[in-house]
């Protein structure tokens, strides 16, 4: 789906809002406009967090939220504009990172605009980097919906950091409780 233009000649998009305890809306909205840091991103595929969960039963963590949200946070994307200022990323690049939906909307959505691109942005396969720059990672056609794991994942490696960290004692013991994703 692309985005739609609406009497106003104003650029619209698909996004999906949790309104209240188990419900949620599909809205036309208007495209976020990028700044001179920020980047449009086309969403390819966003994962469902636990956190999205609470958020749409609306349960003890859910309530400290303001709604209606756009919850998602793991996704894969495709940069479709970028700001004049952003130097590390170019239109085209498949890329994940952060998402400031408290402020900007999240990645249940047509489209996110992710301000501060440079710094909030993780490059995945990319049509700008030279050969000898290349890595591993350039070479192999990732799905897009492995990328959107890399979120979970750091969570993953940052528990296991925090609770068995380097130089510790080899009897550290780790449980893992869930089968979600992160566990």
């Amino acid at each position: 789906l692309g985005w739609v233009e609406m009497h106003t000649n104003k650029k619209t998009m698909l996004s999906a809002f949790i309104k209240g305890p188990r419900d949620i809306q599909v809205s036309q909205v208007p495209v976020p406009e990028v700044g001179p840091s920020d980047a449009l991103l086309k969403i390819n595929s966003c994962g469902i967090c636990g956190s999205d969960l609470h958020r749409y039963l609306v349960d003890a963590y859910g309530r400290k939220f303001n709604y209606p949200l756009n919850s998602g946070h793991e996704y894969c994307a495709e940069i479709v504009e970028t700001g004049k200022k952003v130097k590390n990323f170019k239109v085209g690049d498949q890329v994940t990172g952060d998402v400031v939906w408290k402020e900007t909307g999240g990645a249940f959505a047509q489209y996110l605009m992710v301000p501060e691109a440079d710094k909030r942005l993780l490059q995945i396969n990319s049509i700008t980097n030279s050969s000898e720059k290349m890595s591993k990672v350039d070479f192999v056609d990732l799905d897009p919906h492995h990328i959107a794991l890399v979120e979970p994942v750091g969570i993953a490696v940052k528990a296991f950091a925090f609770g068995c960290p380097p130089g510790s004692s080899s009897n550290n013991k780790l449980a893992i409780i869930g089968s979600g994703t992160i566990g």
